[in-house]
């Protein structure tokens, strides 16, 4: 009974704090989650008494032994990057490894008692009890930082540096027996792992804001070219509509001159005429109108003159109003983005198809929708589908993520049966005041 409360007091905390940054980010319910851990801590259990019961020497074997499997069920459980999940895995098993450290000394040295018994376990708990509400804090915001961070090389090795510090204190303080951790040279080592661990994570938090600022400004960097490279679009349509105004009224003061000289001479018949052929000669081409905000029409035309002209099947339905309650930048990226995405998955293919189309709910939710014929999974959609389950996962579609976050929201890209569907989900909270 005793190693089973002691098993209990050092491992379900930190199962506790393992998970609670990733509570949202579970691959199965919360329910089904809370029932592996419990098998696994369960089956250690087992384990732990038998060895015990039998007079084997090997509690601490076994607790090596299932570290590994919590490591596997973590894993299944969460849905997270593996090199990011693995950095914070670490980072509580270091946080164990310090509370179990500390709680050990303290069982030998102040009550005379054995690491592996009631009292080692009570240690234990308390210790956990007094840290827990300040370590879940900062394992939070460090699971945050992490998972929001994107850089695959950083987190391909980055892992190593807190991995290499605890395999070095447990090569030298890692017997648990009274003797030894009654000793000022083993609390010493783990006191230098505790400083090592927080120098690690507190270097590394600054290195991550470093880095997602510098990723927020080339993002911003772009949005603005993006927006930029709209706006000339529609400064170079207002020269055109200029210029044919201008020939229009020439050639209007051309007609009327024409008009004037049959009505001078009187010649109905030929005015008749001249009046049928030039009804024959206007044009009934008209520019599209697809969305009743003229900015955002402005960037369909522009996509939907392209598209059409490569022979893509174009639908459009575009149900938003004139004024949008998001910053119209913000929409145009987002479209700008998806229309992007579907224009080179179209290209090549035979019978291509896009189909466009936005809808606002109630007051403020919008939502865009681009869908594509794909009669085979690229890379890039295989990518963006793993973006749309972890959005920390890829630089590609960041700025729809972004944006996406900023204002509530969701995005979904998923390939199925020869079709590629993308959408995002934009709810602003209406209390709060919009900046473009």
């Amino acid at each position: 009974m005793q190693l089973a409360f002691y098993i209990l007091c050092t491992a379900l905390p930190v199962h506790l704090l393992a998970y609670y940054p990733f509570l949202h980010k579970l691959r199965t319910s919360q329910r089904t989650a809370v029932l592996l851990v419990a098998l696994n801590i369960i089956a250690e259990l087992g384990c732990v008494s038998l060895v015990a019961e039998n007079g084997i020497p090997a509690v601490r074997v076994v607790e090596f032994l299932f570290a590994p499997v919590s490591m596997a069920v973590y894993f299944f459980n969460v849905k997270v990057g593996f090199s990011k999940l693995l950095f914070t895995y670490i980072f509580a098993m270091d946080y164990l490894m310090i509370v179990k450290g500390l709680g050990s000394f303290a069982a030998a040295h102040f009550f005379h008692q054995e690491p592996y018994s009631w009292t080692g376990g009570f240690c234990c708990l308390v210790l956990h009890l007094a840290f827990m509400p300040l370590m879940m804090s900062f394992f939070r915001r460090t699971a945050q930082k992490v998972y929001e961070t994107e850089a695959p090389i950083l987190w391909h090795t980055i892992w190593l540096i807190p991995a290499l510090t605890s395999m070095i204190v447990l090569l030298f303080t890692g017997a648990f027996n009274k003797q030894y951790v009654d000793s000022w040279l083993f609390l010493l080592a783990r006191v230098i792992l505790l400083v090592c661990i927080f120098v690690v994570y507190f270097v590394l938090l600054h290195s991550l804001e470093g880095l997602r600022h510098q990723a927020a400004l080339k993002e911003q960097i772009r949005q603005r070219e993006q927006i930029l490279t709209f706006q000339r679009t529609q400064y170079a349509h207002l020269q055109e509509y200029v210029e044919e105004l201008r020939q229009s009224r020439r050639n209007l003061r051309q007609h009327l001159e024409k008009i004037q000289g049959c009505l001078n001479s009187g010649d109905k018949e030929a005015l008749q005429h001249y009046l049928a052929d030039y009804a024959s000669s206007l044009s009934q081409q008209e520019d599209a109108l697809y969305c009743k905000n003229d900015t955002i029409n402005t960037l369909l035309q522009y996509y939907a003159q392209h598209m059409l002209e490569a022979g893509i099947d174009l639908e459009v339905q575009m149900n938003l109003p004139d004024v949008l309650p998001v910053p119209e930048q913000d929409v145009c990226v987002l479209l700008g983005n998806l229309l992007e995405n579907a224009w080179e998955s179209c290209s090549g293919q035979k019978e291509p198809y896009i189909r466009i189309a936005a809808e606002l709910t109630g007051t403020a939710a919008i939502t865009l929708i681009v869908d594509n014929t794909a009669p085979i999974r690229s890379q890039r959609q295989q990518k963006l589908e793993q973006i749309s389950e972890d959005p920390g996962s890829g630089i590609d579609a960041l700025s729809i993520t972004e944006i996406a976050a900023r204002y509530n929201g969701t995005i979904r890209f998923q390939w199925d049966n020869g079709m590629f569907y993308a959408s995002v989900f934009l709810n602003p909270q209406p209390a709060e005041p919009l900046t473009a």
